[in-house]
């Protein structure tokens, strides 16, 4: 029941958005500009707020973080070796691996893991910032790779090394999901910073509080 829980809300909504384009409800463009602005504006900000308000653990993220990336390593190496055993040209292949890789995890992937911590009691801010902070270094290296693979199909070699680390920085440094939960880290890495320095300054200052409400240490400050 929980799967179906939590994958019935997504299959409705692709369904509905499917429905509306096929029977001409709503144009084209509708879609086009409600894409871009769920991408540049929409998911940003909740990507943004989910890591703020939240107190993630970094040390259990980077352990989902390196899962991710082996299976990501393998599955690149899968498609590579099925790519070369069924004889695709360099063009062909370089799509075959990226679709074989490459997963949804924006549109489909968040919504399924956000869904999935609600219908099992576990729809704390906490969970969804660790999801959210796991994801956002697997989004980065799905464009690093992305990349990499698509202009390794390139044969001529008209693309330079320093073109390929340009368009690289460029992918990641452009993406609104990265350049969102970046800032939504350092918001809470200086909250953390903020607290860590209070309770620091709380100590220093113990020993001289103790010291003025003992008796008979007015005197002393008179």
């Amino acid at each position: 029941m929980v799967v179906i829980d939590v994958l019935t809300p997504i299959v409705v909504l692709i369904a509905l958005g499917f429905v509306l384009r096929r029977s001409g409800f709503l144009p084209d463009t509708f879609f086009r500009q409600a894409n871009a602005l769920v991408y540049w504006f929409g998911l940003p900000a909740l990507l943004f707020v989910e890591m703020a308000v939240a107190e993630p653990a970094f040390s259990t993220a980077a352990r989902i973080v390196a899962v991710l990336t082996l299976v990501t390593r393998l599955c690149i190496a899968a498609g590579y070796l099925a790519g070369w055993r069924i004889g695709l040209t360099r063009p062909a292949l370089a799509s075959f691996v990226q679709g074989a890789f490459r997963g949804n995890l924006t549109y489909v992937g968040l919504p399924v893991v956000l869904y999935a911590m609600q219908a099992a009691g576990n729809g704390s801010p906490g969970y969804q910032s660790l999801a959210l902070l796991a994801v956002t270094p697997i989004i980065a290296l799905y464009t690093v790779l992305a990349v990499r693979v698509l202009l390794g199909a390139d044969s001529s070699g008209r693309v330079s090394v320093t073109q390929q680390g340009s368009k690289l920085l460029r992918g990641v440094a452009s993406n609104p999901l990265i350049i969102a939960c970046v800032a939504g880290i350092q918001l809470v890495v200086k909250r953390r910073q903020a607290r860590h320095g209070a309770t620091v300054k709380r100590r220093q200052m113990g020993p001289c509080n103790e010291h003025r409400q003992s008796p008979g240490s007015d005197s002393l400050w008179r």
